[in-house]
């Protein structure tokens, strides 16, 4: 229940509120009572109008002080009397009226929706009842029955006080959780902001940097050639690094495309095609090698060669995206190694690729987070990153039919393993 509702001068109808009506309307007629207000209907309404609009929280806005479902409450409250109107059938009035309960409901909904407060949405309904009561005392003659008047009048406030306390609280109670719902929405929307703006700055810096090395190799085959020194047999291999820095370029231009494919969650179309993982691997770091003397780059001695059925193209940036992972995170450098084994049995034919840097570390409770979209270590705060890397890996090992995997040690560095089956998986 709402602050607000909390300080609304209404009182929950008491246990003997229905003997108390039916001790007042037992031996009553109503029918006149039903006929008198019907005539007197619009000049009853157009006075609560007029008593609403003067109320403070009309006063600046006095348009907004309309009947909206005044008018249906009204015409309820006379049904209610129609039906006690013959005193054989008087036998007390329901405190939850259907119909009395579904217009002071409502009313007061439009009401919280324009932004009132449940006290002035009540006293909105006691204006009514004081409208009603009004009516009764000004054009009932003294030789009318009291019982007949007071029993109309007590049994219609009883009814309203009953329908106007019951839709408040539930009202009241649904406007603090749509409030609550709407501060939780906020809160997640500037959240998804900040990752977005971290996201596209860290994308633009791992933009710039292979930019930077197929600009420099460049500008330097530039200033050879100027100078006469240009080395024909150097030319190959420097072209090579800048179609390689181009290539992670590429790379990271498609993971920002697989994060903008529907939320991604669609799967992507994989262009399987034989692939020797261990020529990609080492091809990968020979990228890395050429801008980078902090670390040193190794494939473990194992196979020669290992193909399998994959998509070059992905699996290519997830092994980029694992590389790049373990620079970030040993930013004083030290070994990068890669390793590749093949496993075969009854179950299953699998390349294994475990990539170990001797980096930072990761937190034990929070190794299976960092695989979440946006999600990175704690202890990762002045490493440049977006937390997308490593979720992009697993999708495309995920996508393979395979499992990414790390093991950790804070301080001393961690291992990514990978799991591809070799060909694709039979569904």
């Amino acid at each position: 229940m709402s602050k607000d509702f909390a300080t609304l001068p209404l009182v929950p109808p008491e246990s003997n509120v229905a003997l108390r009506v039916e001790s007042f309307t037992q031996d009553a007629d109503l029918s006149w009572v039903v006929e008198l207000l019907t005539e007197r209907r619009d000049e009853i309404l157009g006075r609560w109008i007029e008593a609403a609009s003067d109320q403070p929280f009309h006063r600046s806005r006095s348009e907004r002080a309309v009947a909206d479902h005044i008018p249906a409450l009204f015409d309820a409250l006379g049904r209610l009397l129609s039906k006690f109107s013959a005193p054989e059938r008087n036998a007390g009035a329901p405190l939850e009226d259907p119909e009395v309960l579904s217009a002071a409901q409502e009313h007061a909904r439009v009401r919280f929706e324009q932004g009132f407060k449940a006290p002035e949405v009540a006293t909105e309904f006691r204006l009514l009842r004081q409208e009603i009561g009004r009516a009764l005392r000004r054009y009932v003659s003294d030789r009318s029955p009291t019982s007949d008047v007071v029993g109309a009048e007590l049994l219609m406030h009883d009814a309203l006080d009953g329908a106007v306390f019951l839709a408040l609280t539930t009202l009241s109670e649904h406007e603090v959780a749509r409030r609550e719902a709407e501060r939780a929405l906020e809160e997640e929307r500037a959240i998804a902001a900040r990752e977005r703006e971290a996201f596209y700055a860290t994308l633009g810096h791992d933009l710039k940097s292979p930019l930077a090395s197929a600009t420099a190799i460049a500008q330097l085959l530039r200033h050879q050639a100027a100078k006469g020194r240009l080395d024909i047999a150097q030319l190959g291999p420097r072209l090579s690094d800048i179609e390689s820095a181009l290539r992670r370029g590429a790379m990271r231009v498609d993971e920002l495309m697989d994060l903008a494919r529907r939320d991604a969650t669609d799967p992507t179309a994989l262009h399987r095609e034989p692939v020797d993982l261990v020529g990609l691997v080492a091809n990968v770091l020979d990228g890395y090698r050429v801008s980078n003397d902090r670390h040193v780059f190794a494939v473990d001695p194992g196979i020669d060669s290992l193909v399998g059925q994959w998509d070059r193209d992905r699996i290519e940036r997830a092994v980029d995206n694992l590389v790049s992972n373990a620079i970030k995170f040993s930013p004083h450098g030290g070994r990068i190694c890669a390793s590749i084994s093949e496993v075969r049995s009854t179950e299953k034919h699998e390349a294994v690729l475990a990539i170990a840097d001797e980096g930072v570390g990761v937190p034990d409770d929070e190794q299976a987070a960092i695989f979440t979209r946006f999600r990175r270590g704690s202890n990762a705060a002045n490493v440049p990153g977006s937390g997308v890397g490593l979720w992009s890996v697993r999708r495309i090992i995920e996508e393979h039919g395979g499992t990414l995997e790390v093991s950790s040690r804070l301080g001393e560095g961690s291992t990514f393993t990978v799991c591809l089956p070799m060909v694709a998986p039979t569904h």
